[in-house]
């Protein structure tokens, strides 16, 4: 129950400082004289193309032969 009491806060901040941000915002380009262009405030696309699953097959499959060798090295370490 306290971690979702805790997300919900998180939350409400969240939003709370959104619409803070917009409303100082409205408020700063009310005073100016000329608008920044719409194009310089958006967000550019910074999603990452999807990886197939071969892709994501290579990744686990490096990921596991990292974690083998570092199991090996460790318990040469432990001398067993």
């Amino acid at each position: 129950m306290k971690l979702l009491s805790e997300a919900a806060a998180r939350h409400s901040e969240r939003e709370h400082n959104a619409r803070a941000w917009m409303a100082w915002h409205i408020a700063a380009f009310m005073r100016t004289k000329k608008l920044p262009n719409l194009k310089d405030l958006t967000l550019k696309n910074t999603t990452k193309k999807r990886q197939s699953w071969r892709q994501q097959w290579e990744v686990m499959a490096e990921w596991a032969d990292a974690r083998k060798k570092a199991k090996e090295q460790l318990e040469k370490l432990n001398g067993r």
